[in-house]
């Protein structure tokens, strides 16, 4: 089935309705004065000019408000490192909330943004992961006593150490990245005649944003209505219930009695959306032939002024390890610190990509001390279809699945036998434009917390409603879910709409993150498209006087007895008719309106690989990607068009982290990066085709056989672009290039192994 257009055109044309495009009669608008320290004591906030210019309703502090801590993590950490709403005491990073303030119009609220004086006492700044661990760090809650705010240790490698005859040494940065979704966070709040509190909203998870609200609110569940709104992108970011750019609109919107809407500038996003951000001392121990033996991993992951999600990520990076390979000696140690930085959240993979970058850096590490071809080595440990299902060691349930294939599968498309004879054939003849080729096999671990509702009815008019419980952020959701019950009922694909949550008709629709939407929102979906044929037989059978075991789905968008062709009447038709009739019998809604839930007993491992061919300039350090390819096993493709969308789109994103982007701060805690002219993110001139091809392996663990799919690409294409240029520098004597591989951070390593040449 190929995409409908009435999805796309409204996206391409700008025609879809977000949240920064409504207005309401009387809404305010609400914006942060953000701290300009990364570090410092909060003595006052004058607020008297600002509140003297017209147009402004009102300057709110933490004592105004008196909103608690927000807890993202449901008391995995200390309460004393949680983040405030708004500042409370002191800063910790640049650009961290500090007051709010309220406006009749856009023009009145930026003027009073900056004619709100704080009054700050400078501390000391600690901005790398490693220096805050330092002896005489300077302490971000010094009443915590240090700024380890989780740590966790798991394994131990120690004896397969002892006797390997071969061991790798890797220490690498994986870099913070900022998620630049084309719209930022924004909120509507509207408090409503009926006593209710009405936030409509682009967050990806609905259900999470009401609860956050109810418990930071004090306010009766009841109370609260949230409406899902168009997503203008999110990959993660969005994920987070009731952060600050929410919960302060929702409480100024109860305080004053008005609508207020928050929208995020380009500025305030580049300047606190980030994810990612690991520093990764990799250890491997192998035998002779590149057989892997022990992986030892400390991780110490930066999480910003406060311990917020990003604490967690390092979790999943250990829960993933060893991937798709033969281990089970696998030791690893987690330290999540705070920083004067901005706070790290969910960013598309978190944690796993973080992972897969391990492994494959191991891999290639092995490979280039034995002298052996980086593929070979992969070929040797990865896991074989008859080894599994298998327990890793660290919590991940491989399902069934063919790591060799997909090895292939990418190999061939990428036409590696090719770049190969090129890259020797440029070798040979010298010269400054080299060519690297890598590799990267993964296997992911998707969609934990994995209960989700969905509903399906006919309205009044015949239309066929679906509301799947996921916020769309361009993924093809109408497309992906109108089709699956398009496929399921018969109904014509123009006949049914796809609809955004709503929490008054849909209590448990938990949201679209972790490469879930696929295989749990689309399996309750299917299962709330059964559910409406059963009733469509049922009332077909009351309004046929047959018995209802007679009465058969006719797979065409009809329902009929069994054997009559006359008896067929259109699900469409009974789902109208139900509006209009006195009495329905027993287990038919009006509307043949039905609500399910499906829960995932265990997560599923989607798993792949990606090719990268790079050319890099060794006179400049200069990096051109000249083709990538994946080969993605993703379980059951439930469409096609969607499917390859999100195999690339995912693709740009990981190649965008191995090339351009990384978020850089200063010694003081200052961003350097807070605009699209220094953050660099790729458009189109800078990308090759990128070639994809899938390769299904079925999941046992839900109805439609899905696995994850959105986050494949960030996973597994940064670990092959930056294999790619250190292969492309290793005859060189160049072993290791930090991601992003920068012109300047290429140049910097062939020359340091120039200059060690010469002596120098």
């Amino acid at each position: 089935m190929t995409r409908r257009i009435d999805e796309d055109l409204p996206l391409l044309t700008g025609a879809v309705r977000y949240v920064s495009d409504q207005t309401l009669p009387g809404m305010l608008h609400l914006g942060f004065v953000r701290s300009p320290s990364a570090h410092a004591l909060l003595t006052g906030i004058d607020a008297s000019e600002a509140l003297a210019m017209p147009g402004v309703v009102g300057v709110f502090t933490a004592a105004d408000l008196g909103l608690p801590p927000h807890d993202q993590l449901s008391g995995m950490l200390p309460e004393a490192v949680l983040p405030p709403p708004l500042a409370v005491d002191r800063v910790r990073y640049v650009g961290e909330r500090v007051a709010a303030v309220v406006a009749e119009d856009a023009v009145a609220l930026a003027d009073a943004l900056d004619a709100v004086f704080v009054e700050l006492e400078p501390l000391p700044v600690v901005v790398e992961p490693l220096a805050a661990l330092a002896p005489g760090a300077p302490l971000l809650f010094p009443a915590h006593g240090t700024n380890v705010v989780h740590e966790v240790s798991a394994g131990d490698a120690a004896a397969a150490f002892a006797t390997a005859p071969v061991v790798v040494t890797v220490e690498q940065v994986n870099p913070r990245v900022a998620v630049v979704p084309l719209e930022g966070t924004t909120v509507l709040v509207v408090p409503g005649a009926d006593g209710r509190l009405h936030v409509h909203t682009g967050a990806q998870m609905p259900k999470e944003l009401r609860q956050d609200l109810v418990r930071y609110l004090g306010l009766p569940p009841e109370r609260v209505h949230v409406v899902g709104e168009a997503v203008g992108g999110a990959f993660g970011g969005k994920t987070v219930g009731g952060g600050p750019d929410l919960s302060v609109p929702a409480a100024v919107a109860l305080r004053l009695g008005r609508p207020v809407r928050y929208v995020e500038g380009r500025r305030d996003n580049l300047l606190s959306m980030h994810g990612r951000g690991q520093h990764q001392r990799i250890e491997v121990a192998a035998d002779t032939d590149g057989r892997l033996l022990g992986l030892r991993v400390t991780i110490t992951c930066p999480v910003g002024g406060y311990g917020g999600t990003g604490a967690y990520e390092p979790t999943a990076t250990l829960r993933v390890l060893p991937g798709p390979y033969r281990l089970d000696a696998v030791e690893v140690h987690v330290r999540s610190v705070v920083t004067n930085t901005p706070l790290t959240g969910p960013y598309r993979g978190p944690g796993r990509a973080e992972a897969a970058a391990i492994m494959d850096r191991a891999v290639d590490a092995v490979a280039r001390r034995l002298g052996l071809d980086p593929v070979e080595v992969r070929r040797r440990n990865l896991l074989r279809p008859d080894e599994l299902p298998r327990a890793q060691v660290h919590g991940s349930n491989l399902e069934h699945a063919d790591f060799l294939d997909t090895l292939d599968a990418a190999l061939r498309l990428a036409d590696v036998d090719r770049w190969r004879a090129e890259q020797r054939r440029r070798l040979d003849a010298g010269g400054e434009r080299l060519l690297g080729i890598g590799v990267a096999t993964w296997a992911d671990s998707t969609a934990g917390m994995a209960s989700q509702d969905a509903r399906a009815c006919v309205d009044p008019t015949g239309l066929l409603e679906v509301m799947p419980g996921s916020t769309s952020g361009g993924q093809g959701h109408a497309s992906a879910f109108g089709g699956l019950v398009a496929r399921t009922t018969g109904v014509d694909a123009a006949a049914i709409r796809v609809l955004e949550p709503d929490s008054d008709r849909l209590p448990g629709g938990l949201g679209s993150f972790g490469s879930r939407s696929g295989q749990v929102i689309g399996s309750a979906t299917l299962a709330a498209t059964r559910g409406l044929v059963v009733q469509a037989r049922r009332l077909a059978a009351h309004l046929l006087e047959a018995a209802e075991e007679d009465v058969v789905d006719l797979g065409d968008g009809r329902v009929g007895v069994a054997g009559v062709p006359s008896s067929a009447v259109s699900i469409l038709e009974l789902g109208r008719r139900s509006w209009e009739l006195e009495s329905l019998p027993p287990g038919v809604e009006r509307g043949l309106d039905s609500l399910a839930s499906f829960a995932q007993g265990d997560r599923t491992h989607p798993s792949g690989c990606h090719v990268a061919v790079v050319e890099v300039d060794a006179a400049t350090g200069g990096v051109t990607l000249l083709a990538a390819a994946s080969a993605t096993d993703c379980g059951t493709v439930l469409h096609e068009t969607v499917a390859r969308g999100q195999a690339q789109g995912s693709m740009v994103q990981g190649i965008a982290q191995a090339l351009w982007e990384e978020v850089v701060h200063d010694a003081d805690g200052n961003p350097l990066n807070v605009s699209l002219a220094e953050y660099a993110i790729p458009s189109a001139a800078e990308l090759p085709s990128l070639a994809v091809t899938f390769r299904p392996t079925p999941s046992a663990r839900n109805p439609l056989g899905a696995k994850g799919l959105a986050e494949t690409g960030t996973v597994g294409a940064p670990a092959a672009v930056q294999n790619a240029v250190v292969d492309a520098l290793a005859h060189l004597g160049v072993h290791h290039v930090d991601m992003p591989c920068t012109p300047e951070r290429v140049w910097r390593a062939i020359r340091a192994v120039r200059d060690a040449g010469r002596g120098s």
